[in-house]
């Protein structure tokens, strides 16, 4: 354990976490302690109020109400939809007397506990007649408690027994109690948001009731920028999530794997499955620059890395589309942003959750791989294709009598000399297990609300490696992250907030060592991946075998230097990446009714300190295997009785067939094994902002409006600090809540652009009209809302663009060696002066990307069931900044050009979103969605060349365009070949089955001026997903599909290697043959890489997969509570379960490369979650 300790996590370091995560705990649970018994007067009592409105409804008058104070109201809308024409004029009254007046004419009454309110029905009031008729033995006593699906007690919920008026409330504790009729069958539970249930009563007298969010409530609110707002008062294009979505992704490793489906308009691309690796590619509403297109990542509204969050401490997600939402965020805001709104405490007694989820991943689909009688046939097939052309392949050629060896596993020393390794099962095992754990609490008083979590994480390895006690280390790849976070909020006064936030985590990732031991492999590079890769995609089945009796690795030496995959994994060492962040939010709010009803003052501060380091690092020698057997050469099996010593290593170096040389002994240590840290990188960033609310409704006008200011600054390591700056503001009317305008602008400034260009403005305007209020609609009784909205604005990016690109800069190289030449030497001295050259050309005109956006939206609610909503968008990027490299100049400049801002864009789509959601009587239910997301953008301006022809420009394609030459079939003869146009280069190659390339230009000439538009780019064009769901009372169960369309992607591991190679892909084995020329997949084999291959290793990357299925059963019976437990949820569930898809292998991307190897895995999931 002392040796995980120092490996895993530095003791200091962790001393520091364990000390700041004890007293955060200690502060909380110590808050949680307080009782509200000591107060000397209730907070009902002690709030004062003013209130005057005229012919009003009671809706306006709750609302006020809750402006003014902490109250939360929980009622049914159909109890006061018909409470209209109220007159109030009240000066420092309670909430009581306000209530009494308003309510003395009508049918309802309320309940005041703690700070929520409950207006209802008077039905007790009028069941008395009833109670006091039945007070006879014919009567019996139930009770019984009513819960959330999250097992959280439910106040104010109405008990009815149905067709009658007897009935009473739950209380605080969601607990009733009351006496019914005997005769009574059926119990009514209804409440604010929630579907109404009825339950049968039968012999029963004690129940345990359930109750489901509603599809839609008035009261929904959604996170919008620097704020939130009520969903019917929206009017930008926002999607949202809730932590009910995210519990089924637990079992996932990072918070952007877990949004994938989720969300319309969101589009999430897994590049890899390594652990503590995977950061899956995000775009909102598709890709509208070739710079960066990442959305802004706001957490609890400060701009911060979304990876390493813990999934449980969210409440919800927002994505911002379009420019009413963005526009806030300025020069920020033209990717969309991404708002994640963490989970906070609220008053009531603290409330514990613990919950432990375990995973078991596999992976998903790798490419299927030939054998070694297969891949020395198809090389054997290749030398004798090329034998015309290149006849030094021969002393390559696999003689048929060791070819046979290959059919059939063969016994010692066959099996050696002649392996057939499946470097797949031997570099990955069946399974690997993750497991993660958490433990939450929130609750609060009436001086403190809170919320506290504690989580910690481990991924494991697919990669078959295992501990290794001889040599005290643990090879392969994990990632360990423990996750902490603490949200308080004080209530100082009844209209002062002050609140405080303390986040973190400190997660390790390990990975298997990319120097081992200063010996480099230079055919792959790219450190551990490189072997990885090459182990499961191109190294040959016969290349060596894993391993020779002795117990040591082998490996191929000769013209190409194959080191062994699994002796790297198992023995190369292991490098430790360590990563530490604590953030700390401070918040202030004040209410400012003295000076206008409705206006508050907030104050944020904080501030986040990002830690990366590497080491300690474990160094390992002798790890690349050795060539001990001359596999064509059976006598040499006999020198194995020389290798005595862990000290020598034996090299054999073959001359050529058949003949037998003698071993070179080298004495090296058998391991080098070091200790050390390479580097840490720091980031430290301070964000402190200011601002001023309003909120005030006059009767049927509402008002609200923002205006702040805040700036960040960002140091990393030794660099010059990076400064922003924002001034925002919003204004928003509404009219009844059927006419609404928005208008919002942000003035941004940025230090990475000259003072011509520092600060840009960026304003949008947005309305929206609530057609299902007007009175002509009301014959309409099934549609229940019908909403149109429309938005356009201005937002901007600098994503992407470097600092000081107005600023130029001279180099000096040192003095020259060859400035001067000396006769009489002969030779070259230092020169005496030294030498510049201008290193960067400045361009003063730099500024960012902007981007005008356009949304109609459309959405409807009908018949209480079902919804449907359609946004259609289009987004029109200029000033898009290109890069030296993707400028073009003639050659004859003689220089790099300057960067500028001179590219164009253009995206369209839209968004299509249908649900449905209904519950019976019997405790079924069901509920389903599916959505659908088209975004295409074209390339306006790339300045191309004026005279190059169309389809070999940029312009008038997506941006990322497939390109390659096209093959029309094969050459099946020499006429065809004759008949053919020429290649550029290496004709004389050219033999019968290579693909014939089409001549595209018609120049006669094959080459790059012949690739042409191909498929699509390697991200999606459409993406869906479909959720079913359904529940039987305490059981549940819900299944998501996700799929693309409309995607390209290139394979690089269908196509053979160097020439010494065997084929790997069994993609190659349906090759062309004379007997085979119509419907082959893949041309003639060759050895050389100079054959054209046109569209071949070009595939159509659409896919179906079944991306998360979920099976939950929830225990809260009488023994559970007994036992001081709300309610137990089991589950079990599964993510990316099924991949339907012409690809070889599950692949999302087109960044597949060698650090991208790591497969992309499927799982399933065990889960349990205890409410106390």
């Amino acid at each position: 354990m002392k040796k995980f300790m120092n490996d895993y996590f530095p003791r200091g370091k962790v001393l520091k976490c364990i000390i700041m995560m004890k007293m955060v705990w200690i502060f909380v649970l110590a808050s949680a302690l307080q009782v509200t018994a000591g107060n000397m007067k209730s907070y009902s009592q002690a709030t004062k109020l003013n209130l005057r409105l005229k012919n009003v409804s009671l809706e306006s008058v709750i609302w006020n109400i809750k402006k003014q104070t902490e109250f939360s109201f929980f009622y049914n809308s159909e109890d006061i939809k018909g409470v209209k024409n109220i007159d109030v004029d009240l000066e420092d009254v309670t909430v009581e007397e306000i209530l009494l007046s308003v309510l003395n004419e009508t049918d309802l009454t309320f309940e005041i506990v703690h700070k929520t309110i409950i207006i209802r029905k008077d039905i007790r009031l009028k069941s008395r007649p009833v109670v006091i008729l039945e007070q006879q033995p014919q009567q019996k006593e139930i009770t019984g408690k009513v819960t959330d699906t999250g097992g959280q007690p439910l106040p104010g919920v109405t008990i009815v027994v149905k067709g009658t008026t007897q009935g009473t409330v739950t209380n605080v504790d969601g607990e009733f109690s009351f006496h019914i009729p005997l005769e009574a069958e059926i119990l009514q539970f209804s409440f604010v948001g929630m579907e109404m249930q009825e339950v049968p009563i039968g012999e029963r007298t004690t129940f345990s009731i359930v109750l489901e969010e509603a599809t839609i409530g008035l009261e929904e609110v959604v996170a919008v920028g620097y704020g939130i707002q009520k969903k019917e008062s929206v009017v930008g294009s926002i999607s949202s999530v809730t932590n009910e979505d995210l519990d089924r992704r637990t079992g996932l490793p990072n918070l952007s794997s877990a949004l994938s489906g989720q969300l319309p308009g969101l589009t999430v691309m897994e590049q890899t499955g390594e652990p503590g690796r995977a950061d899956p590619e995000i775009f909102i509403r598709g890709q509208s620059t070739w710079n960066s297109a990442s959305p802004l990542i706001l957490v609890d509204g400060i701009e911060r890395k979304m990876n390493d969050i813990n999934v449980e401490e969210i409440e919800s997600i927002s994505i911002l589309k379009d420019a009413s939402s963005t526009a806030v965020f300025g020069v920020k805001g033209a990717n969309g942003v991404i708002l994640i709104t963490t989970r906070r405490g609220s008053l009531g007694k603290p409330k514990f959750n613990i919950s432990a989820n375990v995973s078991y991943k596999m992976i998903s689909r790798l490419p299927e791989l030939l054998n070694s009688y297969d891949a020395k046939s198809w090389k054997n097939v290749a030398i004798e294709n090329e034998l015309s052309a290149r006849d030094a392949g021969w002393q390559y050629y696999t003689p048929v009598e060791v070819l046979n060896y290959s059919k059939q596993p063969q016994e010692s020393p066959y099996n050696y000399l002649y392996p057939d390794v499946d470097w797949v099962d031997e570099l990955t095992k069946d399974f690997a297990k993750s497991h993660r754990f958490n433990v939450d609490v929130a609750g609060g008083t009436d001086f403190v609300n809170y919320f506290a979590s504690l989580g910690y994480m481990h991924d494991g390895d697919i990669l078959n490696t295992h501990y290794n006690e001889a040599k005290d280390y643990d090879p392969g790849f994990s990632y360990d992250r423990l996750n902490f976070r603490a949200n308080l909020d004080f209530n100082l006064t009844k209209t002062t907030i002050f609140s405080a936030n303390v986040n973190g985590y400190l997660g390790n990732q390990k990975s298997i060592n990319a120097d081992f031991g200063g010996v480099s492999d230079p055919n792959t590079g790219g450190g551990p991946w490189g072997h990885l890769y090459r182990g499961l995609f191109e190294l040959p089945p016969d290349a060596f075998p894993v391993k020779y009796p002795s117990g040591r690795y082998g490996k191929y030496i000769g013209n190409v230097n194959m080191n062994n995959p699994v002796a790297i994994m198992q023995e190369g060492g292991v490098r430790y990446y360590n990563r530490r962040h604590v953030g700390i939010d401070l918040k202030l709010e004040q209410e400012l009714n003295f000076i206008a009803e409705g206006l508050k003052f907030n104050m944020n501060v904080a501030w986040d300190n990002y830690v990366v380091s590497s080491g300690p690092n474990i160094v390992d020698g002798n790890n690349q295997g050795q060539a001990i057997y001359e596999y064509q050469n059976p006598e040499i099996i006999n020198a194995t009785t020389r290798q005595d010593s862990l000290d020598n290593i034996f090299i054999f170096n073959p001359t050529g067939l058949g003949e037998v040389n003698e071993f070179d002994i080298i004495s090296i240590p058998w391991r080098l094994y070091g200790e050390y840290v390479e580097n840490s990188t720091l980031q430290r960033s301070l964000f402190y902002q200011a601002g001023l609310n309003y909120d005030k409704i006059f009767g049927k006008h509402s008002f609200s409006g923002l205006a702040l200011f805040n700036r960040r600054e960002d140091t990393r390591g030794s660099s010059f600090t990076n400064y922003r700056e924002d001034w925002v503001g919003r204004v928003a009317y509404n009219y009844d809540s059927k006419y609404l305008v928005e208008f919002n602008g942000a003035y941004n400034g940025s230090e990475k652009f000259s003072p011509e260009y520092r600060f840009g403005f960026f304003p949008s305007a947005a309305v929206g009209w609530m057609v299902s209020s007007e009175k002509f609609m009301e014959k309409y009784s099934w549609l229940d809302k019908l909403k149109l909205r429309v938005s356009v604005g201005k937002v901007g990016s600098d994503r992407g663009i470097p600092r000081w690109g107005y600023i130029g800069s001279w180099i000096n190289p040192g003095r020259s060696t060859r400035a001067f030449y000396s006769p009489e030497t002969g030779a070259y001295p230092y020169s005496p002066y030294n030498t510049y050259y201008e290193g960067t050309i400045p361009n003063e005109n730099l500024r960012w990307e902007t981007a005008t956006k356009k949304n109609l939206g459309i959405e409807l609610l009908f018949l209480q069931k079902f919804s449907l909503d359609i946004d259609v968008f289009q987004d029109d990027r200029e000033d898009i900044f290109m890069t030296a490299n993707k400028r073009n100049v003639p050659a004859t400049f003689g220089a790099s050009p300057v960067p500028a801002n001179l590219g164009k864009t253009q995206s369209k789509g839209f968004e299509i979103v249908l649900g449905a959601r209904n519950y019976n009587h019997d405790g079924w239910g069901y509920n389903a969605s599916f959505f659908i997301t088209r975004a295409r953008d074209v390339v306006i301006a790339m300045e191309d060349p004026i005279l190059l022809d169309d389809y070999l420009k940029n312009e008038g394609f997506q941006i990322g365009q497939t390109k390659t030459q096209l093959s029309s079939g094969a050459l099946n003869n020499w006429d065809d070949i004759y008949a053919s146009a020429r290649t550029a280069t290496n004709q004389q190659y050219r033999l019968p089955g290579d693909w014939d390339i089409v001549d595209f230009n018609s120049d006669g000439i094959i080459d790059s001026y012949d690739a042409v538009p191909y498929g699509f780019p390697s991200r999606p064009e459409y993406t869906y997903t479909a959720n079913l769901g359904g529940n039987y009372k305490k059981l549940s169960w819900m299944v998501q599909f996700t799929a693309v369309t409309n995607v390209t992607l290139y394979s690089p591991y269908v196509t053979p290697g160097q020439t010494l190679y065997t084929p790997v892909s069994s993609v190659l084995n349906d090759y062309w043959t004379p007997q085979n020329t119509v419907g082959a997949t893949y041309k003639a084999p060759r050895l050389t890489t100079t054959s054209p291959n046109g569209q071949f290793g070009l595939y159509d990357a659409s896919y179906l997969r079944l991306k998360t299925a979920e099976i939950a059963y929830r225990l809260d019976g009488r023994w559970i509570r007994n036992i001081g437990i709300s309610n137990v949820q089991l589950t079990i569930s599964g993510n990316n379960l099924l991949f339907w898809s012409k690809m070889p292998m599950d692949r999302e991307t087109g960044n597949f490369d060698i650090q991208n190897a790591y497969p992309i895995y499927r799982q399933i999931n065990l889960g349990i979650k205890l409410s106390i």
